[in-house]
């Protein structure tokens, strides 16, 4: 089960998401399904478009489990967040 804790652990692709703060002021409001993830990137799928967002950069709001997180505590390889973040 996916809550506040634990959410930095899971998966991420397949997520709604919406990008609540930005360094880059285009991306803010941005809404969408996480399609791809890397160590510092997240795409996001908009439906007409794919964005791309650094990690470091966003802070997320996943709406279907109402939890914002910094996207600073995902910085790391998908593969490597579950023994790295804590």
């Amino acid at each position: 089960m996916r809550n506040a804790k634990n959410l930095a652990k899971h998966e991420l692709i397949g997520l709604n998401v919406r990008i609540e703060r930005s360094a880059d002021p285009s991306l803010v409001g941005v809404k969408g399904r996480i399609v791809d993830e890397t160590k510092n990137m997240l795409v996001i799928d908009r439906g007409d478009r794919e964005i791309r967002a650094a990690k470091n950069a966003v802070e997320l709001r996943f709406d279907d489990y109402g939890i914002l997180l910094d996207g600073k505590r995902i910085r790391y390889r998908p593969e490597d967040r579950i023994k790295k973040v804590r």
